[in-house]
């Protein structure tokens, strides 16, 4: 198995609001706000469509968090987790981990792999 994982990260960080802000479970009726969202970050190629994200939903709805802004109710980020296979974990677990950057564009790649 592969155990290489290669994450992206924008190439703006922005300071922290002072603005409360609370996390839940995504459900379908998310779904415009997702979708608006989506459109706003990424490109056409990069946004997934709103039948991914409702497949993303439904598959994994414990695994389908957002942050949204109190008071307004804003959409501000949505993280969709899922399951790796224990093997994934097993074989990772007696190597180490060598985390590794590079700068594409406007954003950073960082990748972890499992070295022998």
């Amino acid at each position: 198995m592969d155990c290489a994982q290669h994450l992206s990260t924008p190439g703006a960080v922005f300071p922290p609001t002072s603005a409360p802000v609370h996390t839940r479970f995504l459900t379908r009726f998310d779904l415009p706000v997702i979708v608006e969202l989506e459109r706003e970050k990424w490109d056409e190629v990069q946004a997934a469509s709103q039948t991914e994200l409702h497949n993303r939903i439904d598959m994994h709805p414990d695994l389908s968090i957002a942050a949204f802004r109190s008071g307004t109710g804003a959409l501000l980020a949505t993280l969709f987790l899922k399951h790796v296979a224990d093997e994934f974990h097993r074989r990772c677990a007696a190597r180490s981990l060598k985390p590794a950057t590079r700068q594409i564009g406007v954003g950073t790649i960082i990748s972890f792999s499992c070295l022998a």
